[in-house]
């Protein structure tokens, strides 16, 4: 790959330099599962995803109710978040390393991340699958094939357990994958266009005749609200711009919600400091999907020509964001925070990845920023009472 440097670090000391790290990712995951087990189910109801009930059926054979679904998302989010920190640890970057760990118990996303939701499901399986290429690409190797096809089939299921998830999904894949080669900005803007098509299409028929699924009148309320709708308001009601105080369906849920097969459990001690940190986090500038979006953006602006495995990481990680943000626009049923938890968190590790190359063009990046300081200055002033309720 282009801009590789080989490393010169004993391959011993490497190994060390990410103890202390997959240490502290399978310490937080234990935390995780004492904190929200045995999983808190979501509103279970005909409008889920027909692969997320498929799979549900599939590990009901393992035990039945919330634990395996619940183990493993919890072994998605943390095993791709403690790969992305190893990896970082065994090329001596500990600050980015530690950074990673917080992205992951931010106490807003991991809350989310811990609902049986398909939300949820597609930011565990991108994160699962970001580590899975980040232990080989971010030491400047390539994997291996069947790295590569696990990857593949993680993202095959996040796009088809959301409904705009094809905007995050195609993105996200075709930038891992140099997408495919192509030389110029229009080609790739027209393979983008022409794969998001393709799976919003195909999606129905593959959910109707391989998946099962029967119709209840979900799939074609969803599109007429959207044309319906408001677009720009429902799109600044999502993104949480503009809007009055407080933070509405922005907190995770304490417990399961009511459900006839007593799914779930109620909170303990721990799941309840959890979403009440999450809470603080949801009313602060960190919550708000708009913030997410600037960055995302200001990221890819600034690190423009950039062609190194931990750049190219990122960039795929900050377009999926920007174009999953920027679908709510066109697409989207409703303001929940859940709907923008993969695009918060695709933001975050971008930022963490590409702040320590240390190599955005500081200009773009004082301009990105002061963008940003704009952004959180005149969210603040709406909350204070420039705005009414959200």
């Amino acid at each position: 790959m282009a801009g590789e440097t080989p490393s010169t670090q004993p391959h011993g000391e490497r190994s060390r330099a990410s103890t202390p790290w997959v240490i502290s990712a399978f310490l937080l995951f234990g935390a995780s599962l004492a904190m929200r087990f045995p999983g808190v189910a979501g509103l279970y109801a005909d409008g889920n995803p027909p692969i997320m009930a498929r799979t549900w059926a599939l590990l009901n054979h393992l035990r039945s109710g919330t634990e395996p679904f619940f183990l493993v998302q919890m072994l998605l989010w943390w095993g791709g978040i403690g790969a992305i920190s190893a990896a970082l640890g065994r090329g001596q970057r500990h600050g980015a390393a530690a950074l990673v760990l917080l992205v992951g118990i931010a106490p807003l996303w991991l809350g989310w991340a811990t609902v049986l939701l398909g939300d949820a499901q597609l930011a565990c399986c991108l994160v699962g699958a970001s580590g899975l290429l980040a232990h080989w690409r971010l030491d400047a190797r390539r994997e291996p094939r069947w790295a590569r096809g696990l990857a593949i089939l993680l993202i095959a299921y996040a796009t088809l357990v959301s409904a705009n998830a094809a905007f995050a999904t195609i993105p996200f894949v075709l930038a891992l994958f140099d997408w495919p080669r192509l030389p110029k900005l229009w080609h790739k803007a027209a393979a983008l266009i022409a794969l998001i098509g393709a799976v919003l299409v195909f999606s129905p028929v593959l959910n109707d005749h391989i998946l099962g699924a029967r119709p209840t009148g979900v799939e074609s309320k969803a599109p007429l609200y959207d044309m319906a709708g408001p677009g720009i308001a429902h799109l600044n009601s999502g993104l949480r711009f503009w809007v009055g105080p407080g933070e509405p369906d922005a907190d995770p849920p304490l417990s399961s919600a009511p459900n006839p097969d007593g799914l779930g459990a109620p909170a303990n001690p721990g799941g309840e400091g959890l979403i009440a940190a999450a809470h603080l986090m949801a009313i602060s500038p960190l919550g708000w999907p708009v913030v997410w979006l600037v960055v995302s953006a200001g990221l890819l602006w600034a690190s423009m020509g950039l062609t190194d495995p931990q750049p190219r990481l990122g960039r795929a990680l900050a377009g999926s964001a920007l174009c999953m943000g920027a679908s709510f626009a066109l697409v989207g049923i409703g303001s929940d925070l859940r709907y923008h938890l993969w695009s918060m968190v695709a933001a975050a590790l971008a930022l963490v990845l590409l702040l320590d190359t240390r190599r955005l063009d500081r200009r773009r990046g004082f301009v990105a920023g002061g963008v940003l300081v704009a952004v959180i200055a005149l969210g603040t002033i709406a909350r204070l009472g420039g705005a009414g309720p959200a």
